[in-house]
């Protein structure tokens, strides 16, 4: 047993340490209806220091403000509560009609790519803002900086089973 935990500390240790090799090279982190300050205090801290340390940008994507939009946005999204799709299908179709997606990798390793192009098509930037409630310049603005900037990262936050619903 002490063998086995041993081992999956030694596999966490790697991931973490890869990981954050992975942040420190982020030259924008879009934190996407993601609170860190209230779900991932450690999390959180190492974000301010990226922010302070590596000038990393930092886009928030969500309806309030919080202590993370407050401390570490650069540029912040207030979307409408519920159109969080509406917005990654507007964001798509800039970056599909801009041609910002590495082509090779698409069609390589992609299938379906054909019907997610069609169907982001019908997410132009101004349904998106009706939908969404925030402005057509920000939103290609901010999509723009995500786009074109390398290396960027979207970060994740608690999946549903993790935020109490399941106990």
């Amino acid at each position: 047993m002490a063998l086995q935990l041993q081992a999956v500390l030694l596999s966490m240790e790697e991931t973490l340490r890869i990981n954050s090799k992975r942040k420190k090279m982020t030259k924008v982190m879009v934190i996407w209806a993601h609170s860190p300050e209230e779900s991932a205090p450690c999390e959180y801290i190492g974000l301010l220091e990226l922010k302070r340390t590596f000038g990393t940008k930092f886009i928030v994507i969500d309806p309030r403000y919080t202590e993370t939009v407050a401390n570490l946005a650069d540029m912040w999204l207030p979307i409408r509560p519920g159109t969080d799709a509406a917005l990654a299908l507007g964001w798509i179709n800039l970056i599909i009609e801009g041609e910002l997606y590495e082509r090779e990798f698409v069609e390589n390793w992609c299938y379906g790519f054909d019907k997610l192009k069609e169907r982001a098509k019908e997410y132009p930037l101004e349904e998106v803002s009706r939908i969404s409630g925030l402005e057509v310049e920000k939103i290609a603005e901010v999509e723009r900086l995500y786009a074109t900037t390398k290396p960027a990262y979207i970060a994740w936050g608690l999946k549903t089973d993790m935020q109490g619903r399941n106990t």
